[in-house]
């Protein structure tokens, strides 16, 4: 076993942290960071995840604007605003996303058709 160096850096001859020495103790407060987020991954089961999703998708059905985006968000991703000056040239084309604004019980299927056809381009 390799002993600490008499030098006053406390390294070992080989340039790595020697026993005792403080300043490969790490941040303290990242290492209880790193144990809370393990706890959190043991504690999260699969099971617990699509119940959580199940609930988030009967709360966006039953119209709540909030669940209904996240939903939305997390299955389709996140649609970026496409500025195009030519619109399709069929008289029924989709909405964007930014032309149907805040998700609402009434236009949602508007929102995951506009959601889907940003995805297909």
């Amino acid at each position: 076993m390799s002993t600490v160096a008499t030098d006053t850096n406390g390294r070992l001859p080989d340039g790595t942290f020697g026993p005792g020495n403080r300043a490969a103790s790490g941040h303290k407060r990242r290492q209880r960071m790193a144990e809370l987020r393990a706890a959190f991954v043991q504690a999260v089961t699969p099971e617990a995840v699509q119940e959580i999703v199940a609930t988030l998708v009967r709360q966006a059905k039953d119209g709540c604007p909030q669940s209904a985006k996240l939903v939305l968000d997390r299955a389709l991703g996140k649609v970026t605003v496409l500025d195009s000056e030519d619109p399709p040239p069929d008289e029924q084309r989709t909405l964007t996303v930014a032309e149907l604004g805040p998700i609402t019980p009434e236009n949602i299927e508007q929102h995951r058709a506009a959601r889907l056809a940003a995805l297909s381009r």
